[in-house]
């Protein structure tokens, strides 16, 4: 269908392959955050080029909306509360995509393709950190191995996948996202934030004591000695992942 795969056409893909992980078969809603697009390096032209291509080919259709907040599920997914008119309370852009998931999975197959060709010549928009087609994390091009399942690899793929343009996260919306990966709700702010700086922080029991590259433990270090994630005290942690 697609001749030759786009970078930005791969990203947006990928983002709608991960979510469909959390659907049953038989869902065909997609709700894609505009922060997760922008993070991966589309502009809004970008992403309107890729959407009107999917709609004109009939792969899925889509809506804009308006969110806030997210209301949790008995699951533990969490469900975007949406309106279609942006107010001050709701200015959070989600892409709502009614797909075809027949058109869609061969897509998928090929996002995975140009993904690999694409990195394997390099790109002015790579960065230190990145996440392949198969959910795996990178550190300069080397897979980050770690377990998917503690409390440390959850916080730190909230802090990659939600950050903001500056990588900030606050820690109330990473408490948020943790208690819908099933993590017990912190009893207050202090214990919340303790808990957090321990998982994404502390190299002696934490996400860079257990996660390694080819072997080594990961230093919480960018190439140039800077840190990788850095505490804004009171407020949340920022994810320093710079262009290579």
């Amino acid at each position: 269908m697609i001749k030759s795969m786009t970078m930005d056409m791969a990203k947006l893909l990928n983002l709608v392959e991960e979510t469909l992980k959390y659907l049953t078969p038989e869902d065909t809603t997609v709700v894609v955050p505009e922060v997760k697009l922008l993070k991966q390096g589309l502009d809004k032209q970008d992403i309107k080029n890729c959407l009107k291509f999917l709609s004109e080919n009939d792969v899925a259709q889509n809506e804009i909306a308006y969110s806030a907040e997210t209301t949790p599920s008995k699951k533990g997914i969490g469900y975007a509360t949406h309106t279609s008119v942006r107010t001050r309370e709701y200015n959070q852009v989600d892409y709502i995509l009614h797909i075809d998931r027949k058109k869609m999975i061969p897509l998928f197959k090929e996002a995975h393709k140009s993904q690999v060709q694409i990195k394997s010549v390099g790109s002015d928009n790579n960065r230190l950190i990145e996440k392949d087609a198969r959910g795996n994390y990178l550190y300069d091009g080397q897979k980050i191995e770690v377990s998917t399942e503690p409390i440390y690899y959850k916080a730190f793929d909230i802090l990659f996948s939600n950050a903001d343009q500056d990588g900030f996260l606050s820690y109330t919306d990473i408490e948020k996202e943790l208690v819908k990966r099933n993590a017990p709700s912190s009893k207050d702010d202090a214990t919340r934030n303790k808990r957090i700086n321990n998982v994404l922080k502390n190299e002696h029991d934490g996400f860079f004591r257990y996660a390694k590259v080819n072997g080594n433990p990961l230093k919480n270090k960018t190439l140039d000695g800077t840190p990788l994630i850095k505490v804004i005290r009171g407020e949340g942690l920022q994810l320093n992942n710079p262009k290579l």
